[in-house]
């Protein structure tokens, strides 16, 4: 059995990444896109737990969002247009536990996290990495997203 790799971002990372210019820009910029506002995290807590499984440092991140602005406001502008959204979970990749998120009223801080590790994957073709990332997220249809964030990352590239 291999070993797991260890997590290479803290919450101290979390904290420091959502007070970052970088960030602030690109989730401006985003929300700005999509006409919504940006909703605030009491505890820095789930936005790790989110960050920690992409097995990233918060320097890999800042570096990420500093020289692929562009595309990861594309790339976050163009996900929101993506049918994968909501749904059910296929067969065996079912949540342990209901998973109670409340209605989204805008874009969270940090969101551009997300798709700045999407497109991570993606820019590097590492489509196995995606999919992981994916699946660990818990991202319904996992495959059938990995598809679309592939055509969307193309069009991307091809408009550039």
């Amino acid at each position: 059995m291999s070993k797991p790799r260890p997590f290479r971002i803290g919450l101290d990372d979390v904290r420091a990444l959502l007070k970052s210019p970088e960030l602030a820009r690109v989730d401006k910029r985003i929300a700005d896109g999509l006409n919504l506002p940006i909703g605030r995290w009491e505890s820095a807590f789930p936005l790790l737990a989110d960050l920690s499984i992409a097995y990233l440092s918060a320097e890999e991140l800042l570096t990420i969002l500093r020289e692929n602005e562009e595309g990861i406001v594309k790339f976050g502008l163009g996900v929101q247009d993506l049918e994968h959204l909501g749904g059910e979970y296929p067969p065996g990749e079912e949540p342990d536990e209901p998973e109670d998120r409340g209605v989204t009223l805008g874009i969270m801080e940090g969101a551009a996290l997300s798709f700045a590790i999407e497109y991570h994957f993606l820019k590097n073709g590492d489509d196995k990495g995606l999919l992981e990332y994916l699946k660990a997220s818990r991202m319904p249809h996992a495959k059938k997203v990995l598809k679309q964030f592939q055509e969307l990352y193309n069009k991307i590239r091809s408009t550039a």
